[in-house]
């Protein structure tokens, strides 16, 4: 896979990342505090087993494409893209590690199930994450949209060198091709301007 599309696979993923995030922040983990505390644990226990697949696998591999993207990047990426784009996710993994797994995994544990203070906590700070995941794919796609205004601004202007280039050479072959006939022409062919009459004879 060319640089050129190595990036714009990444923004889709960061963006198919952005959507199970804000479906957490907005629907799953406030539907939990209507969930009766008896069938919490069913609940919960469902939720981790599909996590693997529309979770954890796309959120490693857009890890691993931001650790490649350092190296592995279009001709004219900017700085701030790629330091952007694996800081926010790199926050985001330490910070999932630190605060909202661990409590998830007390959460699990927790007899009063939607009404436990983890889900509070989580709840209450989620937000952070969430922001974390949208910046990392905002920055990814001004990313992508800087490295395509600066190579149609660069193909502009190699398409204007070019047609000057041109416009000097023609111009130039022009002029010389003008003296070459100047200087082979036989004096018998050129025209002969007319002399002027002189007075009229008296």
């Amino acid at each position: 896979m060319e640089p050129n599309a190595f990036l714009p696979f990444n923004v889709a993923l960061a963006f198919y990342n952005v959507g199970t995030i804000w479906a957490h922040e907005i629907d799953i983990f406030r539907t939990w505090k209507l969930i009766n505390p008896k069938d919490f644990s069913t609940v919960q226990t469902a939720h981790w087993r599909k996590l693997p697949y529309w979770i954890f696998t796309p959120v490693g591999i857009a890890l691993a494409g931001g650790i490649a993207l350092i190296w592995y990047h279009p001709r004219g990426s900017p700085l701030w893209g790629i330091a952007g784009n694996l800081g926010c996710q790199a926050l985001a993994i330490i910070l999932t590690t630190l605060l909202w797994g661990r409590w998830q995994a007390l959460l699990s544990k927790d007899p009063h199930g939607s009404h436990s203070r983890y889900l509070d906590k989580i709840l209450a700070t989620h937000w952070i994450r969430t922001m974390l995941i949208s910046g990392y794919a905002i920055i990814l796609l001004a990313w992508l949209l800087n490295v395509l205004i600066h190579d149609c601004s660069g193909a502009r202007f190699t398409r204007e060198r070019t047609k000057t280039r041109l416009s000097e050479r023609f111009s130039s072959n022009v002029a010389s091709l003008t003296g070459m006939i100047g200087m082979t022409t036989p004096r018998w062919w050129r025209p002969r301007c007319p002399r002027g009459r002189g007075a009229a004879p008296g």
